[in-house]
């Protein structure tokens, strides 16, 4: 069994949108599939017992940074996440909203282990920004409202774009990658987001993104800045600095 638990979207006023904190443009994705921090194993980080999907999209954010890095990864434990959701949410479950996660996730002491030195967030209908931002930073912690096909479609393709479909909940995905999925018949072949959730990768289509995407952030961890990856240099770093430095303040 398969649990949700993103809480609705929410902007806070010091996080700015990302086209407000480029200084160049970010290169445009191939043509063809692309996703440099695809891995082959992620941990389930309690999300089939309890609805921590925004702490376990955390995890998986992570993973792919490791993997991007070329680091070794090494899962913290259930226990380490249990705490860390619990802790967040005031001892029930109850869920999250992404914007707390970053809030924890960028202060001082980090969060699990990793800290991120800046967020900002993407409209989910420019679409070209969002591929930019992924194919740029290998990654992008964002939120669906899943509708109730999705989860017997998975891990397959997430397709059925029909509207009326009844919406299960928020849910907290972590997008890494772009490809083409030929799902035969009428459908054909179609572009889609490579992505992760519930311990394994699958796919949605443009389609499904556009109709369900609710919201998606670019982060920016510390690593990166560490090791200098070239993603940062499209965007002012001091300036995101400083907006979670408000966001820090404001708490």
């Amino acid at each position: 069994m398969y649990k949700l638990g993103k809480l609705a979207a929410r902007f806070p006023s010091q996080l700015p949108k990302l086209r407000d904190r480029l200084v160049a443009p970010m290169p445009a994705p191939p043509s063809g599939p692309f996703g440099y921090g695809l891995t082959d194993t992620f941990p389930m980080a309690l999300n089939d017992q309890i609805g921590d999907c925004t702490i376990a999209g955390k995890v998986h954010c992570d993973e792919i940074v490791a993997t991007v890095l070329g680091q070794s990864y090494t899962y913290p434990g259930d226990q380490a996440v249990s705490d860390a959701y619990y802790g967040l949410t005031g001892g029930k479950d109850t869920g999250l909203d992404l914007a707390t996660v970053i809030q924890a996730w960028s202060s001082p002491a980090g969060l699990l282990g990793s800290r991120i030195i800046g967020a900002a967030s993407i409209d989910v209908a420019d679409y070209d920004l969002l591929q930019q931002a992924l194919y740029s930073f290998g990654f992008l912690y964002a939120g669906v409202q899943l509708p109730t096909t999705a989860e017997s479609q998975f891990p397959g393709v997430w397709h059925n774009v029909a509207t009326g479909q009844p919406i299960e909940g928020g849910h907290c995905i972590i997008l890494n990658g772009g490809e083409t999925v030929n799902l035969g018949g009428k459908l054909g072949a179609l572009p889609a987001l490579d992505l992760v959730t519930w311990g394994d990768e699958t796919a949605c289509t443009e389609g499904w993104w556009k109709n369900f995407g609710d919201e998606a952030w670019v982060v920016v961890p510390e690593a990166y800045q560490q090791a200098n990856h070239d993603a940062l240099q499209s965007i002012d770093v001091a300036q995101l600095q400083a907006d979670v430095a408000a966001l820090q303040a404001a708490k």
